[in-house]
């Protein structure tokens, strides 16, 4: 998966996708532009710059990679390995229709002030789970796209974050809370 950032003349976003509503998997939910491990990608990084290429558009000569971040398991059993890149400003982003149904730009500032972290608590697999979230203006972030970009946070503030960006299991609660 691809966490892209993109010079704009408002400052510095990240780049994200709304999924397409026919997807199999999180359908409708914001994330970051990837998807699975194919035999011929040699590495993450070359799984990254083909996904972004498939689902936004974007040529690898216009993704300069700047490194990684810890692989992130979700509780829905993938495992996402985030590639951090820099995008060139003139890049075209557009987006494929049948993945992606919106380009969604967060500005990096709003991501790194903790003060737009919030909590959201879902029901999987008969247990409740607090997960980290970000909420965007029309957009709620949660799940594995808010975890990656809270231990984004971590990384470049050095602080921790509001809630655990894996997330954490909650004991004592009912259907009704």
């Amino acid at each position: 998966m691809l966490v892209a950032f993109i010079a704009r003349a408002s400052g510095i976003n990240v780049v994200l996708t709304r999924r397409s509503e026919q997807l199999r998997w999180h359908a409708g939910q914001i994330s970051f532009p990837g998807g699975r491990i194919e035999a011929a990608d040699a590495t993450p990084v070359v799984t990254a710059r083909r996904e972004a290429r498939e689902e936004i558009g974007v040529r690898a000569r216009s993704i300069h990679v700047l490194g990684t971040l810890p692989a992130y398991a979700t509780g829905t059993g993938f495992i996402m390995l985030p590639t951090v890149a820099q995008l060139d400003a003139r890049a075209e982003i557009r987006r494929c229709p049948s993945e992606v149904s919106e380009i969604v730009e967060v500005p990096l500032a709003f991501i790194l002030d903790a003060a737009n972290h919030c909590s959201h608590v879902i029901q999987h697999a008969g247990g409740y789970y607090r997960l980290g979230a970000i909420a965007y203006g029309d957009y709620f972030i949660w799940g594995a796209t808010a975890g990656v970009l809270l231990t984004l946070y971590q990384q470049i503030t050095g602080c921790a974050p509001l809630v655990d960006p894996r997330g954490e299991a909650m004991s004592g609660l009912s259907r009704r809370e």
